[in-house]
Formats: C-alpha cells, sequence, structure tokens
C-alpha cells in the first residue's frame, strides 16, 4: 500500500470515528467538534496531494466517471450561486465542508480500488460504530444509562435527538444485513465479520422500534427488501408463483393492501407530527414558486422559511395548521428542501447524480459489497423525503464509505485527459495556501465560539461587565452567525439599546425565529420606536401562531401606549388560544389578561351609570 493510500486511509478511520468528538468548550460543541474535525483532517489530505503535486515531474492525468464529472457539476453550481449570494462568508463553511466531503470521497475510492482489502476492515469499523450507538441505544430503552442528553428524548444514543440517530442507523441496518446476504467468507475470521454483520443490524432493528421514528422505520424495511430482491428473485418457488398472471394480480393486491394500511397506522401514529410536516411542505413550496429556477440561495432555507410561515398565516388565518406551526430549521424533504435552496437546476443535477449512482454498472468481484451499498444509499433516499439525513455531519461519514464503494467498483467508461505542470503546480501552491487560511479562519472561529461561551455564561449571572467585551470579541469573527447575533443583541439592551437594536436587526438576515423578533420588539420599546415594536411582535406571533408570548408582548405594548381598543381585541385572542405546552408562565399570562379584562368592564360599567 501507497503512503498516499496509508494517509487516506488513517484520514478516513478518523473521519469515520469523528462520531465520538464532542466538546462543551463552545456553544453547541457537540455538532462544532465534528465539524471542525472533518475540515483538520480533509486539510491535512488536500496538503499532502497538492505537496505531491508540486514535486511530481510527469504530466498530471485524470480519469472521470459520468458520476464524479455530475458531483464536481454540482459543486461549481454552488460555487457559483454562492458568488451570487449577499453575505457570502455566512456560507462558506458549509460549501468548503462540502468540498472536504468530496476530497474523502475521492481518496477513499482511490484507497478501496487499490487495496480491496481495506473495505473489511473499514466495513468492521462502521459496524463496530453501529452496534456501539444500538446497544447504547438499548441501555437508555432500559434506564441503565440516563434517557438521553436531553430528558425529553427517550433514545438518541450519542446525538442530540432521535431524527440523526436514527437516520444514522438505517444504512447501517441495511449495509451489514445486505453483507450477510452476499459476503462469502474465505477465513474463519471472515466468517466471524460476516455474522458479526448479522449481529449489527439486529441490534439496529430493535433500537429502532423503540425511536418512534417513522421514517426510519420505512426507510429499514424499505431497504431490507431492496437488497434481499435479488435472492428472492432467483428463488425457484418465488418465480413458480410469479409465473403465473392470477398469481402477480393477487401479490400486487395483497401488497397494495399492506402498503396502503401501513401507510394509514404510520399516520395515524403521530398526526400531528404528519400534518406539521404538510405545512412545511405547503409553505416550503410557495418558496419553490417564488423563486424556482436558481433558488433563494446555498443553505438559505433557515433564513427565509419563517418569513414565507408568516405570510401563509397572515393570509390563512384561523388555519388547522396554526397549532402545529414552529420555528422550523429544516424542510422534511431534502428534495423540497434543496429546491428551495439551489433551484429546479440544483435539483436537476442531484437527481442526475443519484440516478448515475444506482444504474452504475459494478465489476461482478464486487458485487457482494456494492449490492449492500447502493440498497443503503436508497434507505438514505428514503429517509430524504420524510426527514434531514443530508444535514448530519456523522451521516455523511456513512454516505462518504457507501459512495465510495459503488464509485470504486463503477466499471462504466471513465473519460480522461492530461493537465501540464504548468497548470497543475500552480494550481497546488494556490490550494495549499486557500487551506492553510481556511484553517487559520476555523480556529479564529473556534476561538471566537469560546470567548462567546464565556459571554453566555457572564450573561446568565448579569455581570455584563465581563460579558460583552468577550461578545465583542467575538462578534468580529461571528458577525454572519444569526443565532449569536441574537444572543449578542439580547444581554447588549441594559447596556447600550441602540447598539442591541442594530445588532438584531442583522440577526433577522441569517436566522429567522420568532424570539429574535420578540427580543427586536423589545429593544425598539426601549427606543421608544413603539410603532416597530408592534410590526416585529405581530411577525413574531404570525411566525408561530400557537405562541402565546408574542401576543402577550403586544397586549403589553397596547396597554402601555393606551390602546386600549387594540389591546381587548388581542386580549380576547389570547383567552381563546388552545393551550398546546401547559405551564405556569402561560397560567399567569391567561390570568393577567383575564383579570385586565374584568377591569376595564368595570371601568366601562362605572362610566356608564355616571
Amino acid at each position: 500500500m501507497s503512503n498516499s493510500n496509508k494517509l487516506s486511509g488513517l484520514a478516513l478511520l478518523f473521519f469515520i470515528s469523528s462520531l465520538f468528538v464532542n466538546t462543551d468548550s463552545i456553544i453547541d460543541g457537540s455538532l462544532l467538534s465534528k465539524h471542525y474535525f472533518s475540515i483538520a483532517l480533509g486539510s491535512v489530505l488536500i496538503v499532502y496531494f497538492s505537496v505531491n503535486l508540486i514535486f511530481r515531474k510527469k504530466e498530471l492525468r485524470i480519469c472521470l466517471t459520468p458520476v464524479e464529472f455530475s458531483i464536481f457539476i454540482l459543486l461549481f453550481y454552488i460555487g457559483l450561486r454562492l458568488l451570487c449570494m449577499p453575505f457570502i462568508m455566512a456560507y462558506l463553511k458549509y460549501y468548503i465542508l462540502l468540498i472536504i466531503l468530496v476530497v474523502f470521497v475521492m481518496a477513499t475510492k482511490k484507497l478501496i480500488f487499490q487495496a480491496p482489502k481495506a473495505i473489511l476492515f473499514l466495513t468492521f469499523i462502521l459496524l463496530s460504530l453501529g452496534s456501539f450507538e444500538g446497544i447504547y441505544g438499548l441501555l437508555q430503552h432500559a434506564k441503565f444509562l440516563d434517557y438521553s442528553i436531553f430528558n425529553y428524548f427517550k433514545i438518541d444514543g450519542s446525538f442530540d435527538s432521535p431524527t440523526p440517530y436514527s437516520n444514522y442507523l438505517v444504512p447501517i441496518l441495511i449495509f451489514g444485513f445486505g453483507f450477510f446476504l452476499y459476503f462469502k467468507p474465505k477465513s474463519n475470521l471472515q466468517t466471524a465479520l460476516r455474522y458479526f454483520a448479522l449481529a449489527t443490524s439486529i441490534i439496529i432493528a430493535l433500537v429502532l422500534v423503540f425511536t418512534d421514528s417513522r421514517t426510519s422505520w420505512i426507510a429499514g424495511i424499505g431497504g431490507i427488501i431492496i437488497v434481499s430482491y435479488p435472492l428472492l428473485k432467483g428463488n425457484y418457488i418465488f418465480k413458480l408463483f410469479l409465473s403465473r398472471t392470477k398469481h402477480k394480480f393477487v401479490l400486487f393486491t395483497l401488497l397494495s393492501i399492506i402498503i396502503v394500511s401501513i401507510a394509514v397506522f404510520l399516520y395515524q401514529y403521530k398526526p400531528q407530527s404528519a400534518d406539521g410536516r404538510l405545512l412545511v411542505y405547503e409553505v416550503s413550496l410557495s418558496m419553490i414558486k417564488n423563486k424556482p429556477l436558481f433558488g433563494h440561495g446555498f443553505c438559505r432555507f433557515i433564513g427565509e422559511y419563517n418569513n414565507y410561515q408568516a405570510a401563509y398565516f397572515k393570509t390563512h388565518p384561523n388555519s388547522n395548521y396554526e397549532q402545529l406551526a414552529d420555528n422550523v430549521l429544516y424542510g422534511f424533504n431534502e428534495f423540497i428542501q434543496l429546491t428551495v435552496e439551489l433551484g429546479i437546476i440544483g435539483l436537476l443535477i442531484f437527481i442526475g447524480i443519484v440516478v448515475l449512482i444506482l444504474k452504475s454498472k459494478t465489476k461482478p468481484k464486487w458485487d457482494y459489497i456494492v449490492l449492500p451499498a447502493k440498497s443503503s444509499l436508497v434507505g438514505i433516499l428514503i429517509c430524504c423525503l420524510f426527514s434531514y439525513p443530508l444535514h448530519s455531519l456523522p451521516l455523511a461519514v456513512n454516505i462518504v464509505f457507501l459512495l465510495s464503494i459503488v464509485m470504486a467498483a463503477n466499471k462504466n467508461k471513465s473519460y480522461s485527459f492530461t493537465i501540464s505542470q504548468t497548470i497543475f503546480k500552480p494550481f497546488a501552491i494556490f490550494l495549499i495556501t486557500a487551506t492553510l487560511l481556511i484553517c487559520i479562519w476555523q480556529w479564529k472561529d473556534y476561538e471566537a465560539r469560546k470567548q462567546w461561551k464565556q459571554a453566555d455564561f457572564y450573561a446568565q449571572i448579569y455581570d455584563f461587565k465581563n460579558a460583552l467585551p468577550l461578545y465583542l470579541n467575538a462578534y468580529r469573527e461571528l458577525k454572519y452567525d444569526g443565532f449569536f447575533l441574537s444572543c449578542y443583541g439580547e444581554d447588549l439592551m441594559i447596556a447600550n439599546p441602540i447598539k442591541a437594536n442594530k445588532i438584531l436587526n442583522e440577526a433577522k438576515r441569517f436566522n429567522i425565529h420568532n424570539n429574535s423578533f420578540i427580543r427586536l420588539g423589545d429593544s425598539y420599546i426601549l427606543l421608544n420606536q413603539f410603532d416597530k415594536a408592534e410590526e416585529a411582535y405581530i411577525l413574531s406571533s404570525l411566525m408561530v401562531p400557537s405562541r402565546f408570548i408574542p401576543k402577550y408582548k403586544l397586549f403589553i405594548l397596547y396597554c402601555e401606549t393606551k390602546k386600549y381598543f387594540e389591546a381587548k381585541k388581542v386580549a380576547n385572542i389570547i383567552l381563546q388560544m388552545k393551550v398546546k405546552v401547559p405551564s405556569t408562565k402561560v397560567d399567569l399570562i391567561k390570568s393577567d389578561v383575564k383579570n385586565w379584562l374584568v377591569n376595564q368592564n368595570k371601568i366601562i360599567s362605572n362610566k356608564q351609570k355616571i
């Protein structure tokens, strides 16, 4: 094995294990630590390959299959789309991470192609991580461990919620079962690996039952059927049964009944969740209708969606969806969200990549591993229909591994071309320089987030003397982070309401959240700009109509500005609102509003007597 392959294998091993990378020194450390770690590993590979190019004495020959070519077209399109967007720095880090993932795919493909035995070792690592997460979840369910990182979830393994946890496990379940079906061991060690794959699949299947994730159930069952179908199709009894038209009709009718029954059961299992997704789809389609061709911009879903949701409820008052609406971060359908962000052009390129991957021809000796890999990718695509698997970095690791296998085994015609030294050597120098600058930038980003964490700690104990300088230092690096700006603006309101208002107005460019508009409304009140405060509170209440706080803030504003008619109107709305999540705060709000109405009625009655 060459040095480059050894380095690629080592980097991939660390990359697969990034699931356990975590830090408490920054806010959202469990998510961002994996981001930093992946960029660092990818940077090592890029610098290493670039240095090799600098010392290369021959022309560089590049061979690209249609799959690889289409992936680069998508990267190029996203890059162009990014250049046309304002505030590029807010989204550049996600584009860089996407490039890093492609680098890992290409490096792993080369490793697997040149050292096929590495597949078994990488398979063992993947299955081991899946078994660990599965056993972790079962122990949580059995109450041998704390329920989860957050107490309101019962099972989430080492993740922060059950959704990315179950999405992560689904492809490992399908791959492990397929590996058991098709792998022909040649030694006792390989036999043990085959049965380990089966054991892993059984463990994951058990834990998925308890996650309450309908998407993972559908994807898991669908993937198992797909990976098993070649064996079923070749079975003598199965072929004999399907040899008659009558039998085919009976099978088709039976399958239709089963599918409809399962669909009805899954809907009735959590109907509110299903209806909530329908709202997200409806609002997302209105976003697509507004900008169909090129979309709203790379990663702009979170920065645009809630505005459209507010517009929806403004034109659909008393909608049945009001109790189901919430602040939405994901589209719960990756194809729809991709179209929202990159338009129909981006969707067509992505679908083209998927079709090329699934229809790619495979060398016969790779069938035992490619069929499970493709079936696992189909399982992920099923998750894409109802969830957000492409926004989970641990699952991206699985995709890199599975995609690398399919691409390494691809026997489709490749297109080759040569690049002279006068072109690739300056490009290699550019890559090294850009990579080092990116690493420095990400290090500064990490340090800024550490300062934000410290500032947040001081702010919670009302020590703004120490908090605000730390916030100011962090602001220089994080001025494109909507969540940071919202926190900074809120904690700045007492000391400097003018600057706080400016920061909160900056925040709404990047992260549209109804709480951000509540804070913005509060800052306008401090500046005596009551009309703008009213607009902010109304917009916040429209974004998530079931929330009491925005309407209560609006009620207080009307009372303080002596707009008693508007206050009474809002008070009656508050009293008629259904309580989605019972709490003491909601009870106090309703009690306060009710007492105010009683007092107002007494005042009116006394005036009438006089």
